[in-house]
């Protein structure tokens, strides 16, 4: 142990200590000056650094209580402890690869385990020691990458960011390089956040399920729809190609629910869009719940004639479904009528005009006896201020 004194106004000192070289546990030293006041203060210097700062007192004779050193044989004991009580697993490897330290959650924390015997050896020795010892014990480990590459500037082992092992357990790895050339590995068990992340983004996935779909037939709601529209349209006027919109209505509706009630009108208008769902196999083709007992058919890139032959089809499969309808002067079973309208993208500012037909078309056909289809006419594209689209639309 050494100490140094520093005084103010002090032209004397006279330093007794103990005689023995051990560390100073409690025993104290005794500083002598001429002067009234002084200030000194003590470093102590051993296998750690402890500095004491000792105030201004008025006295001849300076007593100077030292602090007990802990020994040195309890410090392994002492980090091992420390480290085994971390929430995280911990690796240490030296400047040429060797194990020099890990703790007990490391060995939980990755596939296959460090026994005493290893520290010493190289990495690329327990690399294929430690994966004999999960084949036996757990089986093959998962190295699954959930954030794609890992980090160029790895020093030598390159483990992945995120690593699952059986079980469903999830491990984050971080390596890093010390100031001293060792490498220490972290281990951190992330599996509640990994389970947590998984349950909000099935969370979040029935959420968009629920705002974008109808909560009776289980098609695409009127939201939904509307975004489709807009963005086929987008689609249409950019390669200039067809766009045909059906307009589904069913025939006598509110009849319908005043003779059998709401439950059964329910399951009438899931029959129907189970019909609609059943017409509309294709990619990019949406049906839709648009209000009330009116349904849309969205078919992009489809000409006139696959339209038609679309509205047929809806007609043709709800007649095989055969639903009653004592209540309808039209027919005693469930009718639809459709309103059928096809544009190019680039005829047209915007989808509505396309949407408009659709459904003057369709009341075309309930004026003219319904359960059948009408295709939009020149009339039918007329707008507000009495303008109409090319008569080429069709």
């Amino acid at each position: 142990m050494g100490v140094f004194l520093a005084t103010s106004k002090v032209s004397r000192l006279r330093i007794r200590k103990p005689s023995h070289n051990t560390s100073v546990s409690a025993s104290s030293l005794h500083i002598e000056t001429k002067h009234k006041f002084a200030t000194c203060v003590l470093l102590r210097m051993r296998n750690s650094a402890s500095v004491s700062l000792m105030q201004t007192v008025p006295m001849n004779k300076l007593t100077v209580p030292t602090v007990a050193t802990p020994r040195f044989e309890r410090s392994p004991d002492l980090v091992s402890s420390c480290l085994n009580s971390l929430g995280i697993g911990l690796e240490i490897w030296d400047d040429k690869d060797r194990l020099i330290l890990y703790n007990e959650k490391d060995n939980l924390l990755r596939a296959g385990g460090f026994i005493p015997d290893d520290l010493g050896k190289v990495h690329s020795v327990l690399k294929a020691v430690t994966k004999l010892r999960s084949s036996l014990h757990n089986g093959p480990a998962f190295d699954k990458h959930t954030n794609g590459r890992t980090r160029t500037h790895r020093r030598t082992h390159h483990e992945p960011p995120m690593q699952e092992l059986p079980g469903d357990r999830w491990v984050m790895n971080i390596e890093t390089a010390t100031p001293e050339g060792l490498l220490m590995v972290v281990r951190v068990n992330v599996t509640d956040l990994v389970r947590q992340g998984r349950l909000l983004e099935t969370q979040n996935q029935q959420l968009t399920v629920l705002s974008t779909t109808d909560g009776v037939t289980g098609l695409a709601n009127r939201r939904c729809i509307d975004k489709a529209l807009q963005a086929e349209w987008q689609r249409a006027t950019r390669n200039q190609s067809n766009l045909c919109v059906l307009m589904i209505d069913i025939d006598h509706f509110k009849k319908y629910n005043d003779h059998y009630g709401h439950l059964a009108g329910d399951a009438c208008l899931r029959a129907v869009a189970d019909t609609l769902r059943e017409c509309t196999r294709r990619s990019g083709e949406v049906a839709a719940r648009y209000g009330g007992e009116e349904f849309l058919i969205l078919l992009p890139s489809a000409d006139l004639k696959r339209a038609s032959l679309t509205a047929e089809k809806c007609l043709r499969l709800l007649e095989r479904r055969a639903i009653p309808h004592a209540a309808s002067p039209t027919a005693p079973l469930l009718t639809i009528s459709i309103g059928v309208a096809s544009l190019r993208g680039n005829l047209s500012p915007d989808v509505s005009a396309l949407v408009n037909a659709a459904d003057k078309a369709m009341y075309r056909a309930k004026a003219s006896g319904r359960a059948h289809y009408e295709v939009a006419t020149t009339a039918d594209w007329k707008t507000e201020s009495g303008s109409s689209l090319p008569t080429s639309v069709n």
